[in-house]
């Protein structure tokens, strides 16, 4: 996701086609695989009436 940020970032006016879909694409796989892992320990580690509160506060931290 790092990467496919630290390139959306160089976009310019005469940016590529190509280049905007492959970096969103190296982006959408980032935040593909890295947004799972926090839910799936909420799922692990917290009992089941307290899932959704926890669902709740990593959503409240994800920037967007």
């Amino acid at each position: 996701m790092s990467v496919g940020a630290g390139l959306i970032s160089t976009f310019g006016v005469h940016t590529s086609t190509g280049a905007w879909i492959g970096f969103q694409i190296i982006y959408g796989a980032g935040v593909g695989c890295g947004i799972q892992s926090p839910l799936m320990a909420v799922q692990t580690v917290l009992d089941k009436k307290d899932i959704a509160t926890g669902y709740v506060i990593i959503d409240s931290s994800i920037p967007g």
